[in-house]
């Protein structure tokens, strides 16, 4: 972080979820508040990745969680889980382009 100009927290939508993020955000507050290290680091905000679609009731309540303690810096849309990979991988077939 000393060397970036921008960071964007990534988690899923997890019971562990918020106290990950909460880490992040106070490491980022202390890289900031730091003149020897980065006090121009910007964050972006956070992402919800691998999220299930549509929400499902296991997903919605750490994703309300965030949204609460977070508002507008848990950023929207979320992002859905892609099993594009691991499917590629069972199956022993290349990942193909599709339009």
């Amino acid at each position: 972080m000393t060397w970036a100009d921008r960071v964007v927290a990534v988690t899923e939508p997890a019971a562990f979820s918020a106290k990950g993020v909460t880490e992040f955000l106070k490491t980022v507050k202390r890289v900031q508040s730091l003149p020897h290290l980065n006090p121009a680091l910007e964050c972006l905000g956070i992402i919800i990745n691998v999220t299930s679609s549509p929400i499902t009731g296991e997903h919605n309540f750490p994703i309300g969680e965030l949204e609460s303690e977070y508002g507008t810096d848990a950023r929207a849309p979320h992002l859905p889980l892609r099993t594009a990979m691991q499917d590629s991988i069972s199956s022993k077939s290349p990942l193909e382009n599709e339009h």
